[in-house]
């Protein structure tokens, strides 16, 4: 009962999710830092975990977390605020630019229907107040995040020049001619 008692005035001892005891000193002439113990039997179970589907999902989470911060945080989506409402789980295609704001917004817009991704309302002379670099900062930012969540489909344009992913079953030039 003692060692509870001076438990209580010194500090505090809290059981961490990887199996580490970290105590913290609370007198208030001190900072609290941690002073760590780690209990080896957790931490050895927690690396057998991190294989295969574990690191996927580790990997999954990460670029969600980054999109999720993208989407509150970037100028452009700041106007767009928009939502996920739908599962993330179709490849994404890297549109091409667009040559003004116009375009580009579409582009957007299009990329974010394709993704499942809803925009809220929001006000169309702002949303053209943004310079189209950032218009297309913020595409690009957005189909990195996407290709390293979802991946990227296959366009036609990776699809010419391939001999397995011809679009046709003729190569350029040898059509069969009819004469007569």
């Amino acid at each position: 009962m003692g060692s509870d008692v001076k438990d209580r005035q010194i500090g505090r001892t809290v059981q961490s999710k990887i199996g580490a005891k970290e105590e913290y000193d609370e007198t208030p002439d001190k900072i609290a830092m941690p002073k760590t113990e780690y209990n080896p039997i957790k931490i050895a179970s927690m690396e057998k975990e991190t294989t295969g589907e574990a690191r996927e999902r580790a990997k999954w989470q990460y670029y969600y977390g980054q999109l999720k911060t993208l989407l509150k945080t970037d100028p452009v989506f700041k106007i767009l605020r928009p939502k996920v409402i739908g599962p993330l789980d179709k490849p994404i295609s890297v549109p091409l630019h667009g040559t003004n704001k116009v375009d580009e917004i579409n582009v957007i817009l299009q990329m974010l229907d394709d993704m499942g991704i809803c925009p809220d309302a929001f006000d169309g002379d702002e949303l053209l107040s943004c310079s189209l670099e950032q218009l297309k900062d913020a595409a690009n930012e957005f189909v990195e995040i996407m290709i390293m969540l979802v991946g990227k489909a296959n366009t036609p344009e990776d699809k010419i020049g391939t001999p397995s992913g011809s679009l046709c079953k003729h190569p350029a030039g040898s059509l069969p001619l009819r004469l007569g």
